[in-house]
């Protein structure tokens, strides 16, 4: 069996599977990508410049933003702080917008 052209690697075709990648394109991961995108976007920022920042590989950048891999807390917190954003502020206003756009 081959994998899927999403990128991910299939390990098996169980409900744990598909509920990773259910949890992976919820509406509130994918609000958290496109927030993070804007930011870098309005600060004019290119992937490669926020990768150089976080020593990591242009493709990590283009990977959590695209989806195809998750942020974990200290990965986001690091993202923020290279973006020169208080992790804690824009994650609550995040969920602020998410409360009143019943999206969470």
């Amino acid at each position: 069996m081959g994998y899927p052209k999403t990128g991910f690697k299939l390990r098996c075709l169980s409900s744990k599977f598909i509920l990773t990648l259910e949890r992976l394109y919820a509406p509130r991961n994918q609000k958290l990508r496109q927030h993070l995108r804007d930011a870098r976007e309005r600060l004019n920022i290119t992937q490669q410049e926020l990768a150089n920042k976080l020593d990591r590989p242009q493709s990590f950048v283009s990977k959590f933003e695209i989806g195809e891999r998750r942020l974990d807390v200290m990965e986001y917190v690091d993202v923020c702080e290279a973006l020169s954003i208080d992790p804690v502020k824009f994650l609550g206003q995040l969920l602020s917008d998410a409360a009143k756009k019943k999206w969470l």
